[in-house]
């Protein structure tokens, strides 16, 4: 009886390895682009502030330094615009990413999109 308690207490720490490693193989992939996701919503919110501060001009700037100091790969003109609509500033930067899948090689598109919108009144929305 003590063997087979033994054989089923093994056979859970195998399958639970089994299920940890196979866990990280097909999550941490995805940790890099969500990753960016979160950072370039402070970007634009940052951005956002800057425009209805200091004007436009030195919102392009801070986006461009921002992407840059942060290592965020492309450009404002790639991906990022700086647009008004009814009197609300708007920072918009929307991109895909394409995650790869270890062992399966598939291929996974992502999407996103950050906004931040400093209304008429100064306030400003995050979305």
């Amino acid at each position: 009886m003590g063997d087979w308690k033994k054989s089923i207490k093994w056979a859970l720490v195998v399958a639970g390895l089994f299920c940890l490693v196979t866990s990280v193989l097909f999550v941490a992939p995805f940790y890099p682009p969500f990753r960016k996701g979160w950072v370039m919503d402070d970007v634009v919110a940052v951005v956002a502030l800057d425009w209805r501060d200091f004007g436009r001009l030195k919102a392009e700037e801070r986006l461009l330094f921002e992407l840059e100091q942060r290592d965020l790969p492309g450009t404002m003109e790639s991906y990022c615009q700086l647009k008004e609509e009814s009197r609300s500033r708007i920072v918009q930067c929307a991109w895909q990413e394409l995650v790869v899948l270890p062992v399966v090689s598939s291929v996974v598109p992502l999407s996103f999109d950050s906004i931040a919108i400093v209304k008429p009144e100064g306030e400003l929305l995050r979305q």
